[in-house]
């Protein structure tokens, strides 16, 4: 039946063997095992991201389980080429084909504003286009900002004057040091401090630094492509 449908569909002519002994047959048995654990690996993940996702909503009070998790960074080189970063933490897996990154319009193209870099994405982000097709028409459960309390507010603003419901928002702040586990998490009524060791921060840590990655490489690729077209080249 197989060798039919490659013949018909792909009009190939296949033959497929199914081995009783010898190496082959030690071969598909190995192949086998490894889908196994592949597939039991898989699910025991998205079983603990899952737990995860509850444990972080019942840690900060928020309105929903978070499903759909944008987190947003900016990034530039001594406020040129400014860049904003969107990355999508769906169906407990970072969901890369929907990252976005957002090139900062100025005029100048030089801006150490993080405040305006912020508002400017949020704001694109948040346009909602009447067109149903539009990767922006589904919103998030859960926005995080790589900031702090005024960053918070900003996005708040924001997400208020467009009369958006059912977005919890958390922004998360490093130490005085910038040392990782010392992160304080914002929300809109209140501050917390997680324990170093706690599991919710690790989680909160993985979306941030993702985050952080995606917004560096997505301003390098900005940059070095803006460079490649120089005269010098």
């Amino acid at each position: 039946l197989i060798e039919e449908f490659f013949k018909k569909e792909k009009n190939v002519k296949t033959k497929l063997n199914l081995p009783k002994k010898g190496k082959k047959v030690d071969l598909v048995n190995m192949v086998e095992k490894n889908i196994v654990h592949s597939l039991d690996k898989h699910i025991s993940k998205s079983s603990q991201n899952k737990e995860l996702e509850i444990g972080l909503r019942d840690a900060l009070n928020l309105k929903n389980i978070p499903k759909r998790i944008e987190v947003y960074d900016n990034s530039h080189l001594s406020g040129t080429q400014p860049t904003g970063a969107m990355i999508v933490y769906k169906n407990n897996e970072f969901s890369r084909e929907n990252y976005r990154k957002f090139n900062i319009r100025v005029d100048s193209n030089i801006t150490n504003d993080d405040y305006l870099m912020m508002s400017q994405v949020i704001n694109r982000r948040l346009d909602i286009s009447s067109n149903k097709l539009s990767w922006k028409n589904e919103l998030p459960d859960l926005i995080i900002i790589d900031g702090g309390k005024g960053h918070l507010n900003l996005v708040r603003k924001i997400i208020d004057e467009k009369k958006l419901k059912n977005i919890d928002l958390i922004s998360i702040a490093k130490g005085e040091l910038r040392n990782a586990g010392n992160e304080t998490i914002f929300h809109l009524d209140y501050s917390l401090k997680f324990k170093k060791n706690d599991k919710i921060l690790f989680f909160l840590q993985r979306l941030r630094d993702e985050a952080h990655r995606f917004a560096i490489s997505s301003q390098r690729y900005r940059r070095n492509k803006l460079i490649k077209q120089s005269i010098f080249d």
